[in-house]
């Protein structure tokens, strides 16, 4: 037989019986042609095709499992046994399905899958929400029952039957809507639980930071300054959400099964392939999304009803749920920075401020609150905080000067002379 396990990975070993997906899915597919040598020696040559079937079971009994192993030796022995478990299963049906059957040779109609291929089957599996009987047995007779009601006015009818079919298509449409929409709340639901999951990860950029990343589904995303991702710790398995508290750019990895799916403030934007561009600090009153590449569906998060952005367009979505479609200006306002740019019109400049804070971790204030209320146009290139701090200094009629400790201060660079003094 094959070595199950390498030597022991105990970091992979503590996390794996954590309840760590992602740790599953490493050791899965790291000892996976050694599981498949597995059970083929425990299946034989006649039932060999069913490998990949029994290396999965037999994951995913042990991952049921996992608290109760206090060692690497205790986790090999456990996949061991259930690869034995699994393989006599397979081969008691075998023979349960064949009996009394002539011993010509059959065509195998099982494929052994790829490591990849099974990777994506076990996570898969893993998400597969458990079957109500109850539930299932009751809407059965349900059916059952509306039918035979539909069947007796039929035969009472004669000729009536238009309505009773019209009746029937009816229902399957519904049965067929309702199926779509647990489909999807099902999936919304295990996103959420993975998002809220201790494994789950959280990549974030300080102030004046700024950093692409690939994640698992090899789509990449590019962080804004003062910015969060939470990611699922099976992101890129069976499910491709992720939560985004302030700004980045989503290059998306087509050609997955999945949509990929970002999550913001109250707005869920869902896409299946494309370059889009998404706003949403935790002081913003709305969520701005720009695409560059493709079409994303933006919806508020607690309504079905989406609206289709396309290449070039950009929107805001509001909290109450209203959505304003945005012209150039207005997207540069919120969206340049992936243009290595800031871009102001006619702004306040106690509006302008805590931007160059954010994008240049500065530490400044105004000598006087209401210089604030001064308002500036202009475009601040990202390469140099003194350049930007000195560009919108200059558009308000400010100056630049330095308290005690080192902090910025913007003082009004004509300031009205104290009125003089009357003589006695």
């Amino acid at each position: 037989m094959a070595d199950l396990l390498q030597p022991p990975d105990l970091t992979q070993f503590r996390a794996f019986t954590a309840g760590d997906e992602h740790a599953l899915v490493t050791i899965y597919r790291t000892h996976y042609d050694a599981l498949l040598d597995q059970a083929r020696d425990a299946l034989g040559p006649e039932l060999s095709h069913f490998s990949g079937r029994v290396a999965q079971q037999a994951m995913l009994t042990t991952w049921d499992h996992r608290s109760g192993y206090e060692n690497i030796a205790e986790l090999t022995a456990a996949l061991n046994g259930a690869i034995r478990d699994e393989a006599a299963l397979q081969r008691r049906k075998h023979v349960a399905l064949h009996h009394g059957a002539t011993n010509a040779a059959r065509a195998p109609h099982v494929s052994v899958p790829s490591a990849d291929e099974a990777v994506d089957r076990l996570v898969a599996q893993l998400h597969v929400a458990p079957i109500d009987h109850a539930q299932a047995v009751t809407e059965a007779q349900t059916v059952r029952k509306h039918h035979a009601a539909a069947h007796v006015q039929s035969v009472g009818k004669g000729r009536g039957w238009v309505l009773p079919v019209a009746l029937i298509a009816g229902v399957a449409v519904a049965i067929v809507a309702a199926m779509r929409w647990v489909g999807a709340s099902g999936a919304e639901v295990a996103a959420t639980n993975a998002l809220q999951a201790d494994n789950a990860r959280n990549l974030s950029s300080a102030r004046g930071q700024r950093g692409t990343v690939t994640l698992n589904d090899g789509s990449k995303a590019r962080i804004g300054s003062d910015s969060k991702l939470r990611i699922p710790a099976d992101f890129g398995g069976t499910i491709r959400t992720l939560e985004l508290t302030g700004t980045a750019m989503f290059t998306v990895a087509p050609n997955r099964p999945q949509p990929f799916v970002v999550r913001a403030a109250h707005a869920v934007i869902t896409a299946t392939g494309t370059q889009f561009t998404v706003r949403a600090f935790e002081e913003d009153s709305s969520v701005y999304i720009g695409v560059d590449e493709g079409t994303v569906a933006v919806r508020p998060k607690d309504s079905r009803t989406e609206t289709s952005l396309e290449t070039g367009k950009s929107m805001r979505l509001a909290r109450d749920g209203s959505v304003q479609m945005l012209d150039d200006a207005t997207r540069q306002l919120a969206l340049e920075w992936v243009h290595d740019t800031l871009v102001f019109n006619n702004a306040p400049v106690k509006v302008v401020l805590p931007e160059l804070i954010r994008w240049f971790d500065l530490k400044a204030s105004f000598a006087d609150k209401s210089l604030g209320e001064r308002k500036v146009s202009l475009r601040i290139g990202l390469q140099s905080s003194g350049d930007a701090l000195k560009a919108m200094a200059a558009a308000a009629n400010l100056s630049v000067g330095f308290d005690k400790d080192d902090k910025v201060v913007l003082s009004d660079m004509n300031p009205m002379p104290p009125p003089a003094k009357r003589k006695p």
